[in-house]
């Protein structure tokens, strides 16, 4: 069964949406881990799909979100990477600024804590009334999942599963 990844957002647009019905056997996306997380975040369209058996949730294994320990504990090249992005935007002439309302969010079960804690640290994160997520500029969740999908993108067989 061939299915479409759509990555990096839960909720895909409804043009993406259609074109992977019409295209392919189903369609998936990552998810939170995290079951009240998952529920909030994912829109009952989806969940009428997945009940149709044409939408798959998938979720990372631990083993993946602790590749990122953050520096300090285990300092692979892509969490030197993301910090010191992060660090470059925070200090740049055209730092990223977050519009109100807030157009783009990061899940924490989606993430490692210390890229919270970076991303607080240097003014680009601030929290929601829903406590699941945070806010960020959308040029700073481009940046942190584009990091993060290099290291997802060739993960060990078995730490991308299906959320039942």
């Amino acid at each position: 069964m061939a299915v479409l990844l759509y990555y990096p957002r839960v909720n895909p647009p409804t043009e993406i949406l259609q074109q992977a019905l019409l295209y392919w056997d189903g369609i998936a996306t990552v998810v939170p881990h995290d079951p009240d997380d998952y529920a909030a975040a994912v829109q009952p369209e989806l969940t009428q799909l997945r009940d149709r058996g044409l939408y798959t949730p998938l979720f990372f294994m631990r083993q993946v979100m602790d590749v990122l320990d953050g520096p300090g504990r285990r300092e692979g090249l892509n969490s030197r990477v993301l910090l010191e992005e992060i660090q470059r935007m925070a200090e740049g002439p055209d730092r990223p600024r977050l519009p109100s309302p807030p157009e783009a969010y990061l899940y924490r079960s989606k993430f490692s804590e210390w890229v919270e804690a970076a991303l607080r640290h240097y003014g680009l994160a601030e929290d929601t009334p829903d406590d699941r997520r945070y806010a960020v500029p959308k040029e700073v969740q481009q940046m942190v999942v584009g990091v993060l999908a290099r290291e997802w993108g060739t993960p060990p067989v078995g730490l991308l599963r299906p959320l039942h």
